[in-house]
């Protein structure tokens, strides 16, 4: 009994190291979980503050200055009326009647004939000059005038175009530039150096010469002389003129100093 007692009891403890092998194989059998690597977490880099370089300007290249040449304004000439003398002067003329609203037209007609007779006379009458109106009245309605064509000798009219002999006369001038419409201005600023001078028109007549051609210039380029026939100075008068032209200037009284 004895030794079965002993027997059963080395089984026992037999069955049961078995029992624990078993279970420590068990155990070491079991997968060992890999150790997990966090990733490291970087801090971020602390940005140094960009210190700005200061920006070197360069300097501006100059460039030449190119001066624009300046505009010449027209240089405008101060005309005022003058007197001169007009010598003896033959003339073709023709006699008109017109009015404010036909007077174009009608001086226009008054030239076409007289450059055609004289183109029929074949170089036998030139005509030399400007041609010149004269008119007689002042009705604006039915204002009498007088086409005037300067030739060189003399010679025959034909119709109502004649030859005449204008003799040498003292006149007031004066050259008005621009249109046609304008010639009043001059009429008027005659008139008025008329009356500061106290000149004395002869005859109630007024004329024109037309410098240049309408059909060629620009309204405001056109050019006409006015003249009015005025009296010759009398003698009193010119020897008062050379008195006053002799006289001394008054001298002004010097002021002492004190």
């Amino acid at each position: 009994m004895k030794n079965l007692f002993v027997l059963v009891s080395v089984m026992a403890l037999a069955f049961t190291g078995c029992k624990k092998g078993k279970e420590e194989k068990k155990v070491e059998n079991k997968p060992v979980k890999p150790d997990v690597m966090k990733p490291e977490v970087k801090k971020p880099e602390e940005k140094k503050p960009e210190v700005k370089k200061p920006e070197v300007k360069k300097p501006e290249e100059k460039k030449p200055e190119v001066k624009k040449p300046e505009e010449k304004k027209p240089v405008v000439a101060v005309v005022v009326p003058a007197e001169k003398d007009m010598p003896e002067t033959m003339y073709l003329s023709s006699k008109f009647v017109t009015s404010d609203k036909k007077i174009k037209d009608d001086i226009k007609k008054q030239m076409e004939a007289m450059n055609k007779f004289i183109a029929g006379s074949k170089g036998k009458i030139k005509s030399v000059g400007a041609p010149m109106v004269c008119y007689y009245n002042k009705d604006m309605k039915k204002l009498q005038g007088e086409l005037f064509f300067a030739v060189e000798k003399e010679c025959k009219g034909k119709g109502a175009i004649k030859f005449s002999k204008v003799k040498a006369r003292k006149v007031l001038a004066m050259v008005h530039k621009g249109p046609y419409e304008k010639l009043m201005d001059t009429y008027n600023a005659m008139t008025k150096f008329v009356t500061e001078k106290k000149l004395e028109v002869v005859k109630d007549l007024a004329c024109e010469v037309y410098q240049n051609d309408p059909s060629k210039v620009k309204p405001e380029e056109l050019k006409t002389e006015v003249f009015f026939e005025i009296a010759p100075a009398k003698k009193d008068d010119k020897k008062d003129a050379k008195k006053d032209a002799k006289a001394p200037a008054a001298k002004k009284p010097v002021a002492k100093k004190k």
